[in-house]
């Protein structure tokens, strides 16, 4: 009988150790959401935006912001910025794919980069200005960051 039951656990450390995939434990990714906040000084409206994080299809992702100024602010300076990254899960975590940027109003910008992983390097065009930089392992765009962070703190 004992020494059946060490057969058992052998061929269970086995298997963990060839198999670790079968044993581990499987991470819940962040659920897609909406969130709006406002900014108000002195009981006035200035500024508003909306945060939006879409499942485009099984491990692709689109997290999207919306900024605009409103109320008093708008009358001198009637800005809106759009940002959006695209986003992939993979190797449980989320990497950014491509990145844009969009703001109009007083300044006119428009930012796009797009991750290359396979050659561990981000081109990005500002303006018409193309620059290619490298790109780390953990690296990260201006929105994608913050759904990383948001799925790290889920996990601990």
């Amino acid at each position: 009988m004992m020494r059946t039951l060490f057969s058992h656990v052998r061929l269970l450390l086995i298997l963990m150790v060839h198999f670790p995939w079968a044993f581990a434990e499987e991470i819940e990714i962040i659920e897609p959401f909406v969130a709006y906040y406002e900014a108000k000084k002195l009981g006035l409206s200035l500024g508003a935006m909306q945060l939006v994080l879409t499942r485009l299809e099984k491990n692709h992702y689109k997290f999207e912001a919306f900024s605009e100024t409103t109320g008093i602010a708008s009358v001198f300076s009637r800005n809106q910025i759009v940002e959006r990254s695209f986003l992939i899960w993979q190797d449980q975590h989320f990497r950014p794919v491509q990145y844009w940027f969009d703001q109009s109003g007083r300044k006119n910008r428009q930012i796009s980069v797009k991750f290359d992983w396979q050659t561990k390097s981000a081109e990005q065009n500002r303006n018409g200005t193309i620059s290619k930089y490298p790109l780390e392992n953990d690296g990260h765009d201006r929105m994608s960051y913050q759904i990383a962070l948001m799925q790290e703190l889920r996990q601990d």
